[in-house]
């Protein structure tokens, strides 16, 4: 289900003190010329009231020139979830500063997300192609050099998790990035268990990589909790695996310690019909880690099947 949005536009910020001090002045300022003017039976420039209110004009303007500027209107667009208790998911379109985003928003900024801020989408498009020229695998590379052609529309959150959105997928509309995250030593020795070059890369920089800028829509979760059949029923010899990408129907992609990539289908899963029948819930679809990459690829820009298109690998 894609997500329908309503854009908003408001102004909210916090009392502004210096504002207090103007309004002081001049109220100051003019109860002093109502105090003359009274005295008063003729506008000349140079009497006392006529004086008084020369001044408080002068006044107003000089403290209003030092004052803090009014906080920027916030521009953001608010997509609805799929179902009720879920939480809702905004997106501020590039360029956007802090004090475009609502208070608790700017506390979900990382060092990665601020050096958004202030710039136009070419400005972070090359930020991320700096960022990702680093990045040395064959297989992310070739990933990066996709994720090149996309551009950087806006920055989303949802809940307590922020992405920076990438726009202009043929297929999956908007591709939601995070910010990279530093993985333990007991996380890297796992995934280094796999048989899948450039899996720890993937797992720091392409996680929670949904589609259609949602993510309760498909994409690379990059789950290293290994699996077992407390999570998932009937995975057979696939215990031990993790899970590489989550499909927005319930069913699962799972990658093992050889680097094999299977469909786990939920209905023969969990359902007692399809289990009655002896269907099998796992599918393999990919050989290697590369080649899923590979063909996921090819699915985003439109030139390729992906997971029920394939024919089984068994």
């Amino acid at each position: 289900m894609h997500t329908q949005g309503i854009t908003l536009h408001t102004l909210q910020g916090d009392a502004n003190p210096t504002g207090g001090l103007i309004l002081a002045g001049l109220v100051a300022c003019v109860s002093r010329a109502d105090s003359v003017r009274r005295d008063c039976t003729i506008r000349c420039r140079s009497c006392s009231s006529c004086r008084a209110m020369k001044y408080a004009a002068v006044a107003f303007l000089a403290i209003s020139a030092c004052s803090e500027p009014p906080n920027e209107t916030m521009n953001f667009i608010v997509h609805q979830p799929p179902s009720e208790g879920l939480d809702v998911i905004f997106e501020y379109p590039l360029p956007v500063s802090e004090a475009g985003l609502r208070a608790e928003h700017k506390r979900l900024l990382t060092d990665w997300t601020i050096r958004f801020l202030n710039k136009d989408e070419s400005a972070v498009a090359n930020q991320l192609k700096d960022d990702w020229v680093k990045l040395n695998q064959p297989v992310v590379r070739r990933f990066t050099n996709y994720l090149a052609t996309l551009r950087p529309s806006c920055l989303s959150f949802c809940g307590d998790r922020a992405w920076l959105t990438v726009s202009g997928s043929p297929r999956a509309h908007k591709l939601m990035l995070r910010p990279p995250r530093e993985l333990s030593e007991d996380e890297q020795r796992f995934l280094a268990s796999f048989d899948a070059p450039g899996l720890d890369t993937f797992a720091s920089h392409f996680y929670d990589l949904f589609e259609w800028g949602s993510p309760y829509e498909s994409g690379i979760v990059m789950d290293l909790a290994p699996l077992s059949d407390q999570h998932l029923p009937r995975i057979g010899s696939w215990r031990g695996s993790i899970c590489l990408y989550y499909v927005s129907n319930g069913d699962l992609l799972l990658l093992n310690r050889e680097g094999r990539v299977a469909q786990w289908r939920h209905d023969a899963g969990w359902g007692d019909e399809a289990r009655n029948r002896g269907d099998l819930p796992i599918v393999v679809r990919f050989d290697s880690f590369a080649e899923f990459v590979d063909n996921y690829i090819g699915y985003l820009n439109g030139t390729a099947p992906f997971i029920d298109d394939l024919p089984s690998h068994e």
